[in-house]
């Protein structure tokens, strides 16, 4: 995250609130993939 454009960084975030524990897969899909794709999955 350190690298990644404001974004990505907001699609992570975004991600892991709602996380009772962290899926590491699903932060990185974020990251990588873009809005909209880790809701639901």
């Amino acid at each position: 995250m350190k690298n990644g454009t404001r974004e990505q960084i907001d699609r992570v975030t975004q991600a892991f609130l709602p996380m009772k524990k962290f899926d590491i897969a699903k932060l990185k899909k974020a990251y990588e993939e873009g809005e909209g794709t880790w809701q639901n999955t």
